[in-house]
């Protein structure tokens, strides 16, 4: 949702590779604003499974902050050779941004769906004769609407969403970006 909303995105470092917050972490000066623990979110970047994580050659103790000791660690390396990566897919996703006028930070925004309480949210950005519908299931549960705003809507990023017959048809946890024609 992010990066096809107005405005300007902000993905902090480590974002693209989901790492973890560690609660553990020591305190660094400015990383404790009213009483929230914000260091375990700034260990250094995760590059690789080498020593450090890539990030430093320094023995361990020195580091300003500690690398996530988990063996199972998200890191760039690994993750750029894998296709269904979180580092791939959001690369996927700012190469949309990128390339459609109509998911710029000024394109014109235009709820299609949003009912308290309910799910999906549905919306059109559009921008340059370009139309794009993006929806979002972040529920556990299936959910359908009908959705006339789009007679034959192109998938250009879709996980678990079909349109059929007029309704938009979404799997649980789904989200689909379609390019919708005039």
């Amino acid at each position: 949702m992010l990066l096809t909303m107005p405005g300007v995105p902000f993905i902090y470092y480590g974002d693209e590779i989901g790492m973890h917050y560690l609660p553990q972490t020591p305190n660094r000066e400015g990383g404790l604003l009213d009483d929230i623990q914000r260091c375990g979110s700034r260990t250094p970047m995760q590059w690789s499974k080498e020593k450090n994580a890539g990030f430093s050659t320094a023995s361990p103790e020195e580091l300003y902050l500690p690398i996530d000791p988990s063996e199972s660690r998200p890191d760039v390396a690994s993750q750029e050779k894998d296709p269904a990566s979180m580092l791939n897919f959001t690369r996927a996703l700012l190469r949309l941004r990128r390339d459609h006028p109509a998911l710029a930070n000024a394109a014109d925004f235009q709820p299609l769906y949003a009912e308290e309480k309910s799910y999906p949210f549905v919306y059109l950005r559009q921008a340059d004769g370009e139309r794009i519908i993006v929806s979002i299931n972040p529920t556990a549960q299936s959910r359908a609407i009908a959705l006339n705003e789009a007679a034959n809507p192109t998938p250009l990023l879709v996980r678990g969403v079909v349109f059929r017959n007029g309704r938009l048809e979404m799997d649980p946890v789904s989200f689909g970006i379609f390019a919708a024609e005039r």
